[in-house]
């Protein structure tokens, strides 16, 4: 499940009020996040990419059905997707190894994005992540469903102190 942040900046609402999405990476999973987002009034999916022609196609159709139209933009490349002045944010839910380039290359785009678990493999690739968030003026977020659930006893021993000082994570 999905959440919006529940306060949203009005400069993160395109001219219509509502955050043009694009969708990268729409196996089964990205195709369940997208399906997510298309359950927000906030959200309009303008774009797909995947670089399977079914799963993108998919994608597609599952957009132009909700929307009642065929306007969803369909690529195999990313980088056509980012480059776009009329999107204002990407999801993606790619193979993990692709988690940080993608991520990188879109906030420095001007995009916000929300990206599937794990965000990255590295904890360098986490460090220049956040930095481009920082830089570039990008929100950033990840998929954590479940995390707070399966693994509340650990929180509750790194925040307790059980463990000593957490030096990096």
């Amino acid at each position: 499940m999905l959440a919006l942040p529940s306060l949203v900046p009005s400069s993160a609402f395109g001219a219509n009020d509502r955050i043009a999405l694009a969708g990268i990476g729409m196996g089964g999973r990205g195709r369940g996040d997208l399906g997510g987002f298309l359950n927000f009034s906030e959200i309009q999916a303008v774009a797909v990419c995947d670089v399977v022609d079914k799963h993108a196609a998919q994608a597609k159709a599952a957009v132009d059905k909700k929307y009642y139209n065929s306007d969803c933009l369909m690529v195999t490349d990313y980088k056509e997707l980012i480059v776009r002045e009329d999107i204002d944010a990407v999801l993606i839910g790619t193979p993990d190894h692709w988690h940080a380039i993608m991520s990188i290359d879109a906030m420095m785009n001007g995009k916000d994005v929300y990206c599937e678990k794990p965000e990255t493999l590295t904890i360098r690739e986490g460090q220049v992540m956040l930095d481009t968030a920082r830089r570039y003026g990008r929100v950033f977020s990840g998929g954590s469903q479940r995390v707070w659930g399966d693994y509340n006893r650990v929180h509750h021993a790194i925040y307790g102190g059980m463990i000593g000082t957490v030096e990096e994570a």
